[in-house]
């Protein structure tokens, strides 16, 4: 069959995209159908770049039509995305301004009404992606591998990933599930990492799932009276670093399949490591054991009945699910997740990924700022040390994006050391994986 010729505008990337899809019959068809025209390669990915080329005056509109055919193409999550940070900027903005009575206290008032500097960041958040969406302003931030990558790559995953991990997570917490694994769990975990057995949740879906939901579990276990200030930061640092979604994506990403059972079980002990030893050093172990002060410690981990440890660990986990909120009321928790997530959470994760992405691609700050570095990496015998070393720093940026808030961000840098431990000790264990580090900015 002859070469067909290759799309030239946005109308003729749609009708043949459209026509091809109409042809795929199969699963190895769409696949490939997708490589071909949404992939990097894909011929609506390469007129987008062109976008840049364009003058100054007509690239808001190529730019608006070129993502209007990707959205018909690839689905709308990129425009959503765009829709939901904006309007967390205006929800901010009106909530600070008229002071509604019902956005003064609890759920609504700890969304919107922040700082100065968290404010500037949702606002710094939605420019960026509407920028990158209509394709105006500085090339650095509307780049394909910049704003680009937020935008048409990260944004949709996060989307729909944390939109369901928000609606399920009310059923992980209400019906008596923390209750019984944290009674079976209580004295390892005290004598381990000194934390109630509860955590053990925290920890299981960070990793299992993201660490954000678990950044977000310990916060409303923080605000129930669960855990006190030391506990939570602590879990949070140190729980919730690595998930099993955000490891495969790194070795899919490096090639590197192959060897994930020897990567993740590395995360694991690594991770394991550093929970049992950073808890112990400043600043954490500073860090008082005082609970909330609307609601006080509501923890009590003392055996009050004489029975076998699973039967009070099920008797506790069903006085729980007895008190468990209604239909209403369960609803009601899920729709304030999703909307803590949307509103509050991605504007941080837009503006701050994409920062960081600018400075990697477009600046040596991380090269400058990874020379000590080099001495460190090369002592441990870790090949090519000179360009692993500024990703053992880009690693640590992404550690700010799900704990902005109840105290968290002070500390959460030091959850960055779990990571350097891990790629540290995976790099000695299997020297093959040098390239692991290179290139790579991904926000778990």
């Amino acid at each position: 069959m002859a070469d067909q010729p290759s799309p030239t505008t946005l109308d003729d990337v749609r009708d043949a995209a459209l026509a091809a899809l109409e042809a795929a019959a199969d699963a190895p068809a769409l696949e490939a159908w997708r490589v071909a025209h949404l992939g990097r390669s894909g011929a609506l990915t390469q007129l987008l770049r062109g976008v840049a080329a364009l003058p100054a005056e007509e690239r808001p509109a190529a730019g608006a039509a070129g993502n209007a055919v990707k959205a018909l193409l690839d689905g709308a999550l990129p425009a959503i995305a765009v829709i939901v940070l904006v309007l967390s900027v205006l929800a901010t903005s009106w909530i600070k301004l008229a002071r509604p009575s019902w956005a003064e206290k609890g759920v609504m008032h700890d969304m919107f009404h922040v700082g100065p500097v968290w404010f500037g960041m949702r606002i710094l958040g939605a420019a960026f992606a509407l920028m990158t969406f209509f394709q105006f302003g500085p090339e650095f931030v509307t780049a394909s591998f910049t704003g680009g990558v937020m935008l048409n790559d990260l944004a949709p995953v996060l989307l729909t990933f944390f939109f369901f991990a928000a609606l399920l997570l009310p059923f992980l917490v209400e019906f008596g599930f923390m209750e019984f694994i944290g009674s079976l769990v209580r004295k390892p975990f005290r004598v381990i990492f000194n934390l109630p057995g509860r955590s053990a949740i925290d920890a299981t879906a960070s990793w299992m799932g993201s660490g954000t939901v678990g950044v977000l579990i310990t916060t409303q276990q923080y605000e129930k009276g669960f855990y006190n200030r030391r506990e939570a930061s602590v879990i949070a640092t140190n729980f919730s670093i690595v998930s099993i979604a955000f490891s495969l994506l790194i070795t899919s990403f490096v090639d590197l399949n192959h060897m994930f059972i020897q990567f993740y079980f590395t995360v694991v002990v690594a991770g394991l490591i550093a929970a049992v030893i950073v808890p112990r050093l400043p600043p954490l172990s500073r860090k008082p054991d005082t609970y909330y002060e609307p609601v006080g410690c509501q923890l009590a981990e003392k055996r009050t009945e004489e029975m076998g440890l699973l039967r009070y660990s099920l008797t506790q986990a069903v006085r729980r699910a007895e008190r468990s909120p209604g239909p209403r009321e369960l609803a009601r928790n899920a729709l304030f997740n999703v909307a803590d997530i949307f509103l509050a959470l991605l504007p941080l994760v837009f503006a701050i990924g994409t920062v960081a992405l600018i400075l990697a691609e477009f600046t040596p700050l991380f090269t400058w700022l990874s020379y000590p570095m080099v001495p460190v990496l090369e002592l441990l015998r870790i090949p090519e040390a000179q360009a692993a070393a500024p990703a053992t720093l880009v690693g640590f940026a992404d550690m700010f994006l799900p704990a902005h808030r109840k105290n968290v961000l002070p500390w959460i840098s030091v959850a960055g050391m779990a990571g350097v431990l891990v790629f540290t000790v995976f790099f000695l264990l299997h020297k093959e994986a040098a390239s692991l580090y290179q290139g790579i900015v991904v926000v778990d």
